[in-house]
């Protein structure tokens, strides 16, 4: 599948997934705008801007980085109670 004729997909190719997501509005008026609405099973809401998002990010990719990972290393986590 896809060798066909010499073909080749995404070759050195790179994705900012940070920027895609938060990253490009970081100058633009949504940066203060409600980015994730999370609400507990107990019924306590919290409102998350594009700016508290972009903090947690932050906290999270230094964490990641102070354990030897660095901004090219592929890495997938999924966390079910990160906004407490």
């Amino acid at each position: 599948m896809g060798s066909q004729y010499g073909t080749r997909w995404f070759v050195d190719g790179l994705i900012n997934a940070y920027y895609n997501i938060i990253g490009k509005y970081k100058i633009t008026w949504v940066w203060d705008k409600p980015a994730i609405i999370w609400e507990s099973e107990d019924g306590i809401a919290k409102v998350y801007t594009y700016s508290d998002f972009n903090d947690m990010i932050i906290k999270y990719s230094m964490a990641l980085r102070g354990l030897g990972l660095s901004p090219v290393t592929g890495s997938c986590s999924m966390h079910h109670h990160c906004l407490r």
